[in-house]
């Protein structure tokens, strides 16, 4: 979920989600990265497995009561909505030195040169567009979520931190 996803679609957060979201983030992000990285190891011997692979995904997100979908939407509206709330987040987001997801892509060598220009460029376009897009952002991030969002930013900031490093780990 990196910066310059498509807008999120308009999910009404309310004190109560936010809560439930970040108290389930941690589990489920340590729970999927380790699914990930057995997946992709056994992608690449067997790429037939993927939709098992993805009934997997679906039934850890359902063991946290959601579905795939509306934790998608749900954590698109969150990060929007922090972002819109705290732009200094989002400028850090776009930092390739603060972002572990494009280090490790840039560091692995089995990824194609290809594939990591286009990243590359990707990061660049965000970078030099983060005030338009961030104006678009807030366009779009209705006042309740702001609302419901705004009491757990130091939660919020505190838990992105945590997971950075975390997935530095992985």
């Amino acid at each position: 979920m990196g910066p310059g996803m498509a807008p999120p679609p308009q999910v009404e957060l309310s004190k109560e989600k936010v809560k439930r979201l970040l108290s389930v983030l941690p589990k489920i992000a340590q729970e999927s990265a380790a699914m990930q990285k057995a997946s992709n190891e056994m992608l690449l011997k067997d790429p037939t497995q993927a939709k098992a692979q993805m009934e997997k995904v679906k039934a850890l997100f359902q063991k946290h009561g959601y579905s795939f979908e509306d934790f998608s939407a749900e954590m698109s509206a969150l990060m929007a909505t922090y972002w819109v709330l705290n732009p200094k987040a989002y400028e850090k987001e776009l930092s390739a030195a603060n972002n572990p997801e494009y280090q490790k892509i840039m560091n692995d060598p089995n990824i194609p040169q290809e594939q990591k220009k286009m990243m590359q460029t990707q990061f660049k376009m965000l970078q030099e567009n983060q005030g338009a897009f961030l104006k678009q952002l807030g366009s779009m991030v209705s006042e309740g979520n702001r609302r419901a969002v705004k009491p757990f930013m130091a939660d919020i900031e505190k838990l992105m931190k945590s997971l950075s490093k975390q997935s530095r780990a992985w």
